[in-house]
């Protein structure tokens, strides 16, 4: 009745809130990257792992790096420079440097003696210069701090620390709303009248018009008021508590709404 991916969504968006695996798979992976940088006693910390470009991409959009002596931030590929990574910044400057050095070059190494300009091998355009002089401005005004060791920042807590949930939700960022879903997931009312609710701010119920478009009836006409077109909003309309002229006006409000068996 519903797409799986939408079902997945949290209930303020619009989904019933089950977990997408996947999703929090990708998660669970980054809570792994996360420790690998943050705690260094882990036995596991130091082998060699291999990531999906997926994950990856997610981490790094999700951290920044508060710069401490920049002994364990690397200067071409992590988020020091206010908040971005070089290779964001200036992308063609880091298409001329060797991948094994950007994964090499510390932050601290990079900045004695603009070491960093070293490590340029490739072909030098005028993009490459013009990112070049970019880094040059920028690095002027970076000052490191020896004897504090360099924080990892995350993007998505109050804390600035990881946690699961938040990379969670984090995925679902940027996907609408859907209008009266929060409500309904504060409503104390039966599940089977919650889940109702849900289908009709879907428009999944099965009105005429719903049953016309799948070919089950030849018209659409409203059972109740004998117009056209009977869809979820018309229903709405037709069986709204104010046509019924008995009908306690202190019920209109969904907060005062009591449910019985």
């Amino acid at each position: 009745m519903l797409a799986w991916p939408k079902v997945c969504r949290p209930p303020d968006l619009g989904g019933l809130g089950f977990l997408n695996l996947q999703l929090f798979g990708y998660a669970l992976r980054m809570r792994w990257l996360w420790i690998k940088r943050t705690d260094e006693n882990r036995p596991w910390s130091q082998l060699p792992d291999k990531h999906d470009s997926i994950v990856l991409s997610m981490f790094q959009a999700s951290t920044s790096i508060e710069l401490g002596d920049g002994s364990r931030s690397f200067f071409w590929t992590h988020r020091w420079l206010h908040g971005q990574s070089v290779r964001d910044i200036a992308p063609c400057l880091c298409d001329v440097v060797d991948p094994r050095i950007q994964k090499a070059r510390t932050v601290a190494d990079g900045l004695q003696n603009d070491r960093w300009i070293r490590d340029i091998s490739g072909a030098l355009t005028v993009q490459v210069l013009l990112d070049y002089l970019l880094i040059w401005d920028l690095t002027r005004d970076v000052t490191l701090r020896p004897g504090i060791t360099d924080r990892l920042l995350w993007k998505w807590t109050s804390d600035q620390t990881f946690s699961t949930a938040s990379a969670y939700r984090s995925v679902f960022i940027g996907q609408y709303s859907i209008s009266g879903a929060k409500i309904l997931a504060k409503t104390r009312a039966p599940g089977k009248c919650k889940f109702f609710g849900w289908l009709a701010i879907h428009d999944r119920c099965w009105t005429a018009a719903r049953r016309k478009r799948h070919g089950l009836q030849n018209d659409d006409n409203c059972a109740l008021c004998c117009q056209n077109s009977e869809t979820v909003t018309h229903l709405g309309v037709c069986l709204v508590p104010t046509n019924f002229p008995n009908f306690p006006s202190h019920l209109l409000s969904h907060r005062n709404i009591k449910y019985s068996k």
